[in-house]
């Protein structure tokens, strides 16, 4: 009913281009250890936790005076709680930061918790009331930094902030053939 996990990633990348007539050779890489840690008991909770540190670099040969090596940090807290009275309530948050750089010196930071309270009603508990909050804290925004072999982009777009749903929910489906449900 515990779980740790672990791990390590890289990649490297060198190419070469021509720029206004000049030969550009482009590095790129990033190098990311992620640690994650879960824990379980059977209509009693779930809880779980994760980050991912990650070291992005860039350089290129024509502008050697420009640093595009940056950190980021990805983490991530979830929890679901069965309580009495068919009640359960859960919550996730998620947080991204990455460093500010020569190129990019807006603070694109992101953090997201939402939650739910629900209801599971009639006798087999297929079905539940759900009242869910996003966003929470308002502070959504839809940013991606990207970094390529002659590029490095930071791309912002819209996002959904803040807001609440009620829904019905209603689990109907069954496998006859083992006998056992499946949601």
């Amino acid at each position: 009913d515990i779980n740790f996990n672990t791990g390590y990633s890289f990649y490297e990348n060198v190419s070469s281009s021509y720029v206004n007539s000049l030969l550009n050779e482009s590095h790129s890489g990033n190098h990311s250890i992620s640690l994650g840690f879960s824990k379980y008991k059977e209509n009693k909770f779930d809880l779980y936790t994760g980050t991912n540190f990650s070291y992005n670099t860039s350089s290129s040969s024509i502008r050697k005076d420009v640093n595009n090596n940056y950190w980021s940090f990805n983490g991530y807290l979830g929890m679901n709680i069965q309580l009495p009275g068919k009640l359960e309530i859960a919550q996730s948050a998620s947080a991204n930061f990455r460093q500010r750089t020569d190129v990019f010196k807006t603070n694109n930071n992101v953090i997201i918790w939402d939650a739910y309270l629900a209801k599971k009603i009639f006798k087999d508990k297929k079905s539940e009331i759900r009242l869910s909050a996003f966003d929470i804290l308002d502070r959504n925004k839809g940013v991606n930094r990207n970094t390529g072999s002659t590029t490095v982009t930071e791309s912002t777009f819209e996002t959904l902030h803040r807001y609440f749903l009620v829904s019905f929910i209603w689990n109907f489906t069954k496998n006859e053939a083992s006998g056992t449900e499946s949601k």
